[in-house]
């Protein structure tokens, strides 16, 4: 694995072009390389979240769990940040687990280095809030394809959009992203593929 500051460089590079080789020695000091085996919680309801993370490799995904069953929220690659983000800014405890889809790597930063970043770099806050604004509008996308797309239309957003969680997700975990069964969700790749949409 490349160092982590060059590792870092490439997902602040998305946000923050221009950042200096020097800046970005400092905010690479900040963060703390953990790795994580499959299936291993990140987070667990109840616990407040001091943290956001990078994945560095691998895959990690939120969900809910209710009634014995999950319900998955979002899947995270690597360059990805994953956070429970109302933990983290209220100091609430968490309502959702985060937990390894596959063995990963995770570069953390907490919140109160953060913080200081925020104070002794400038631009950081522009980057923080860059990535926030993206975050929402992601958000508010699936959301409202939640309420008001067809199952089939989900469907064939995600192979648009992300088709990384189709070539890399079990198919029992994409219906619980998708909000549907695995039945229908079968039933769904069988139509698209004999009517080849």
């Amino acid at each position: 694995m490349k160092d982590l500051k060059t590792i870092l460089q490439k997902y602040y590079q998305n946000f923050w072009p221009a950042i200096s080789e020097e800046t970005m020695e400092v905010i690479s000091r900040k963060y703390t390389l953990v790795k994580f085996k499959k299936g291993q919680l990140i987070l667990k309801p109840g616990d407040v979240c001091t943290w956001t993370a990078v994945v560095i490799e691998g895959i990690v995904r939120y969900y809910h769990t209710s009634n014995g069953k999950d319900h998955i929220g979002q899947f995270y690659f690597p360059g990805m940040v994953v956070s429970d983000y109302v933990s983290y800014v209220q100091g609430t405890p968490s309502r959702i687990s985060i937990d390894a889809v596959k063995d990963c790597s995770i570069a953390f930063i907490q919140k109160e280095e953060s913080e200081k970043l925020r104070e002794e770099v400038p631009g950081y806050l522009d980057l923080t809030l860059k990535y926030l604004n993206l975050t929402y509008i992601t958000n508010f996308d699936r959301n409202s394809s939640m309420i008001l797309d067809s199952a089939e239309t989900r469907y064939l957003k995600l192979i648009q959009n992300r088709p990384e969680i189709l070539q890399q997700i079990p198919l029992f975990m994409v219906a619980s992203y998708l909000g549907i069964t695995p039945e229908v969700l079968s039933r769904i790749r069988k139509k698209i593929a004999v009517s080849g949409k």
